[in-house]
């Protein structure tokens, strides 16, 4: 299986901004988004209480998947 992050968007902007985890078995038909990550409220973590986005591509450690991500506050 194949998996992709994303933040879906109709035109560009979301009015959410949630990271969603997709698997394919052929890379052609992907199935239903799921939520994998999301905003924190404003009094918990300021930096990221409007949009979360993927940064690099996540690798395995001995701990398991790394990922690294970005925040948004305005």
């Amino acid at each position: 299986m194949y998996a992709m992050m994303s933040r879906p968007s109709d035109n560009g902007h979301t009015a959410f901004g949630d990271i969603f985890i997709s698997f394919s078995p052929d890379m052609m038909f992907w199935g239903r988004p799921r939520i994998l990550m999301k905003t924190a409220p404003f009094e918990q973590s300021a930096w990221q209480c409007l949009k979360v986005g993927a940064g690099t591509v996540p690798f395995i450690t001995k701990e398991g998947w790394l990922m690294f991500y970005h925040g948004v506050i305005r």
